[in-house]
Parts: structure tokens; sequence; C-alpha cells
């Protein structure tokens, strides 16, 4: 558990995003919170997933060789 103040700088300890968000917390805030942590992982994994494949390098098989190449 941490408080919003202490971790407001943490965002200076990336040059990538950051996104902070709070749920209520005490020992059960998995619990109480499930829908909407189960609902960011999900779509932390999908933003990533598309910024992944945007990156991929394909090869490609040229008619004349058959082969693959990069």
């Amino acid at each position: 558990m941490v408080y919003i103040d202490e971790i407001r700088e943490w965002s200076q300890q990336t040059k990538g995003g950051f996104e902070r968000i709070a749920v209520d917390g005490d020992h059960w805030f998995l619990n109480r919170n499930r829908a909407l942590i189960t609902a960011t992982i999900q779509d932390i994994a999908a933003r990533y997933r598309h910024e992944a494949a945007d990156h991929v390098v394909r090869p490609t098989i040229t008619a004349a060789s058959g082969r693959n190449r990069e």
C-alpha cells in the first residue's frame, strides 16, 4: 500500500509512459477492485501487443529463390 503523495515522483524514473491509477485500498483492495484492475491490465497488454506488432520485422519470400529474406 502506498499513498499518492509517495508515488507522485515515480513518473520521473521512466522515459516511457507513466499512468497512475488509484484504487481504494486496505487489506482487501484486490477483491473490491478486481474488475478495474483486470480491465486495466488487459488494456495495458492490448496496447503493448499493438505497439509491439508495429515493430515486428516479417520475412518476405522472394519469387526467384523461394528463400526467406529479412
